[in-house]
């Protein structure tokens, strides 16, 4: 039987992986419940799962690819704890793709594992699992084969790339088409500035190629006769985010960090792995849109860091640092590993329902129980509606939904949602609660306000106070 031998830094790499993956599952499992993101994303996938139609019967403003992965994948179990495994299996994706273009890149083992970690950092810290996860894999899928097919000699790969291209336009409609855009400009670029042998007719099956995901999408928006809503709310429905969130800091920040890779670029311009890395940041820039806030802001920022990274790697050549990881990354990462473990094995958890084990408060499991009998009781003799963000969370765990109310702000209701809500107001048999005290930026004000003007006081449910027409 032949000895399997590992060299300092293969065996580095296991153990820093390793130790990374128990750290980020820790950490995702130890998550308490109660961040919307992440449990409209899960409502997603599950309606689909169930057999709901996105924009027919619950309002979508992405197209669907991620919605559709995730809930094939609940197929194994569908629960909230499972959504969270699958969470973790991106993240073990995004790890391996961001190894294999540092390898690619050449980049010193120090370097990598920091660039990496602070990436990884940075989205665990400010995101859920959303379909922006499934687009930064598809970008770093595109970025990894293009470094590996850059005179276009890999027959699978002139397939694979443009076909990739194509499905981020159906995961997320805004920045998949500037990515799908940059995967053309890149073939434009090699073949008038760096005088590649790149025929016309190639170009014209590449673009063809990127639209085979948008013409069976098509399709199936006719089959399932939901094109309408589609348009209403995921093409000119985005128009309604009347709320604009624009945090300044954030901006200034990525302004400062898009420029210094400008000019790095412009600088050394022979280099076309250094155009693949700038033309993809430019692109991952799309992901604020259409909200620059600090989850949107931190998917956009992974490409300039492997961008960042090179740089700085070819500017650092003759430095040897890699015992750091020995004495001091890997103690925290163990250090931080037993804290996490140890807070999860000691929570309180959710012992039942759909988001069993998952980590909570006593007062919280106390509200989730007494909405759910409160809503379960009350729609025995009415329809309720939760006009507050919160909605999903207590109508998923009673395997409810109630499309324009269980993602009840503005921007998610498309352009005729509201007259749909409206007729429903004034509608009879109908309970609705409001969270007075809610001040979310998307909060649909005027919507509240009718409800107040045709509705009454008659009650209240925890932090919600009941409005009845009798």
């Amino acid at each position: 039987m032949k000895k399997i031998v590992f060299s300092n830094e293969k065996l580095m790499k296991i153990i820093y992986y390793g130790l990374l993956s128990m750290l980020l599952l820790f950490i995702i499992l130890n998550e308490k419940l109660g961040n919307m993101d992440e449990i409209w994303n899960f409502s997603f996938a599950k309606n689909i799962h169930d057999g709901l139609i996105p924009y027919k019967d619950f309002n979508l403003i992405s197209t669907p690819f991620s919605c559709y992965l995730n809930s094939i994948i609940l197929n194994i179990d569908s629960s909230l704890l499972f959504f969270r495994i699958i969470y973790f299996i991106y993240y073990l994706t995004i790890l391996y793709l961001l190894d294999n273009i540092l390898d690619k890149l050449e980049i010193k083992p120090i370097l990598k594992y920091l660039i990496i970690f602070l990436s990884v950092l940075i989205l665990i810290k400010s995101c859920y699992l959303d379909y922006n996860f499934i687009q930064i894999i598809l970008l770093l899928l595109l970025i990894n084969f293009h470094l590996k097919n850059q005179d276009y000699q890999n027959n699978i790969l002139n397939i694979i790339i443009p076909l990739i291209s194509g499905l981020t336009i159906i995961n997320k409609q805004s920045s998949g088409l500037i990515i799908a855009l940059v995967n053309i400009l890149l073939i434009l670029l090699k073949k008038i500035y760096f005088k590649k042998n790149i025929s016309l007719k190639f170009i014209i099956k590449q673009i063809i190629i990127s639209l085979i995901p948008t013409i069976i999408f098509t399709i199936y928006l006719v089959i399932t006769k939901s094109y309408i809503e589609f348009y209403d709310l995921a093409i000119i429905g985005l128009t309604a985010f009347t709320n604009k969130y624009i945090s300044t800091t954030i901006l200034l920040g990525i302004i400062i960090i898009y420029l210094t890779i400008s000019l790095e670029t412009y600088i050394n311009k022979r280099k076309l792995e250094l155009w693949i890395l700038f033309l993809y940041s430019l692109a991952s820039l799309s992901f604020i849109i259409p909200i620059l806030d600090k989850v949107h802001a931190a998917f956009s920022l992974i490409i300039p860091f492997i961008l960042l990274i090179y740089v700085i790697d070819n500017k650092l050549k003759n430095i040897n640092i890699s015992n750091l990881y020995t004495y001091i990354i890997f103690p925290i990462f163990i250090f931080i590993i037993v804290t996490n473990i140890n807070s999860y094995i000691s929570s309180t958890k959710i012992s039942n329902g759909i988001y069993k084990y998952i980590p909570t408060s006593i007062t919280q499991q106390n509200v989730i129980n007494s909405m759910s009998n409160y809503i379960i009781t009350t729609s025995k003799d009415y329809d309720v509606y939760i006009l507050d963000i919160s909605a999903s969370l207590f109508d998923l765990n009673i395997n409810k939904y109630n499309k324009y109310f269980d993602m009840f702000m503005n921007g998610n209701f498309g352009i005729n949602g509201e007259k749909e809500i409206y007729s429903i107001i004034d509608s009879n048999n109908k309970v609705f609660l409001i969270n007075d005290a809610s001040n979310h930026w998307q909060s649909p004000s005027n919507i509240i306000s009718y409800v107040k003007e045709k509705y009454h006081i008659c009650g209240s449910i925890n932090y919600l106070t009941v409005y009845c027409k009798d």
